[in-house]
């Protein structure tokens, strides 16, 4: 059972499109990253890439050498070309509201690093959805507008943790808040190394297994009981995320530790990730007292 949920795990990460923005193709005058789209497609091909583009900027440092900058350009709106926008699919619209690739697992978190400089009140806006069928069964979002000038990584939730199955999806990532369609200054969105429930840190972190556990109880009060699915013989590192990616609390447990003092967090939905020498996971903790 161990065996299915590593290589299971392994499986869904891999098929994020590009998922590190390595890979780049001539388009028109501008550079794509392969799997991704966004609205300058639909300007025909001699117009600049406004709105995206490969930045030598990357995190983590030891991980690739580019990410994708994703960027307002109000100097030409209402033109769609100045809205900072892409998407995993095709120019012909396809993955901005519809499965744009498949997946195997069950994901519970999509992963990533990213930048932010806003200007006059935009909101940046990184989504995705899992769909099974065609039909979409969960999907998780971070939205937010304050400045965050240096790589930061973040963790988003699903929103149903307890969906039953998937097989594809679409992620979607913007410099302004999507859902309204208005841009109001020249902000800037960088992102990279996006994965499925493991936050990459490193090369090795790309073929890292994952560890099976559960959490007791849940919701947690005061503490929270770590569960794993087999034994281990090193010590396991634990972080507690926002839903943001902010790391709120970090612990080492040894081989025989299983139980974490959470009475000094607040009530809420968090994000709580282990790490060994060779494996990672992590789980939704919901704080309720």
């Amino acid at each position: 059972m161990l065996i299915l949920l590593i290589a299971v795990a392994m499986s869904a990460e891999a098929q994020i499109p590009n998922n590190g923005f390595e890979n780049w193709t001539t388009a028109g005058t501008c550079l794509q990253p392969k799997g991704w789209a966004c609205i300058n497609d639909w300007m025909g091909s001699t117009e600049n890439c406004y709105s995206m583009s490969r930045s030598t900027d990357h995190y983590p440092a030891s991980v690739g050498s580019y990410s994708i900058k994703i960027e307002n350009t109000i100097s030409i709106w209402p033109d769609y070309g100045a809205a900072g926008l892409v998407w995993t699919g095709d120019s012909t619209g396809f993955g901005t509201d519809n499965p744009a690739f498949p997946i195997t697992g069950h994901p519970t978190s999509l992963c990533g690093y990213f930048k932010f400089i806003p200007e006059f009140g935009d909101t940046m806006d990184i989504h995705f959805a899992l769909y099974k069928n065609g039909m979409e069964v969960t999907s998780g979002r971070l939205t937010g507008n304050a400045s965050v000038s240096e790589w930061t990584p973040f963790i988003i939730p699903v929103t149903d943790p307890e969906y039953s199955a998937a097989d594809s999806a679409r992620i979607m990532m913007s410099s302004f808040f999507a859902d309204h369609f208005i841009v109001y200054g020249n902000s800037v969105l960088y992102v990279d190394n996006l994965s499925f429930d493991n936050l990459i840190s490193s090369t090795d972190d790309r073929d890292s297994q994952s560890i099976s556990f559960n959490l007791s109880p849940d919701p947690a009060g005061a503490f929270v009981m770590l569960n794993f699915n087999s034994t281990f013989h090193e010590r396991i590192f634990v972080n507690i995320y926002s839903p943001a990616g902010v790391l709120i609390k970090s612990a080492l447990l040894d081989q025989d530790q299983k139980k974490i003092n959470i009475s000094d967090l607040s009530e809420g939905i968090y994000v709580l990730a282990v790490k060994s020498k060779d494996m990672t996971g992590r789980q939704k903790l919901i704080i309720q007292r």
